[in-house]
């Protein structure tokens, strides 16, 4: 008996073992069929995201809002080590261990460049912007 109380037998087991991988096989199948469905339309929203940019880069507005919805830019900031003994050795001379989270914390580090005109030795910061589309705001809800 097994620990569940089930006779095993190699033949249940192999079985068990085909119901299973047929099972993965549809699973794998339903998903690439499911990817195929969605590339046309994934296309067209990196377009759409590609028209946005332009607008609000050309306008110069961080968002437009519109009964539809609201255009915006999203900016997210990543700090990556380019020298981790570095980073490592200025953060424990300085005893600021704010700058680091198990990597070196962005937020921290453009704060420190901010006021003292450049990055903690070993660190270098990326900003990313992309954008988003909300729902509309209440005032410009259909009603």
């Amino acid at each position: 008996m097994t620990a569940i109380g089930l006779p095993a037998s190699d033949q249940t087991v192999a079985k068990r073992i085909g119901q299973y991988k047929a099972i993965e096989a549809k699973l794998d199948a339903m998903d690439k069929a499911n990817d195929l469905a969605k590339a046309p339309l994934l296309e067209i929203k990196a377009m759409l995201q590609g028209y946005f940019e332009q607008v609000l880069t050309q306008t110069g507005a961080q968002n437009i809002a519109t009964p539809l919805g609201t255009v915006h830019w999203n900016t997210r900031t990543t700090a990556s080590l380019e020298d981790a003994e570095a980073f490592m050795n200025f953060v424990t001379s300085t005893a600021q261990f704010e700058l680091m989270d198990r990597r070196a914390n962005a937020t921290a580090c453009r704060d420190y460049a901010e006021k003292g005109g450049s990055l903690p030795p070993g660190v270098k910061l990326s900003t990313i912007r992309t954008i988003g589309v909300n729902k509309p705001a209440a005032k410009h809800a259909k009603k």
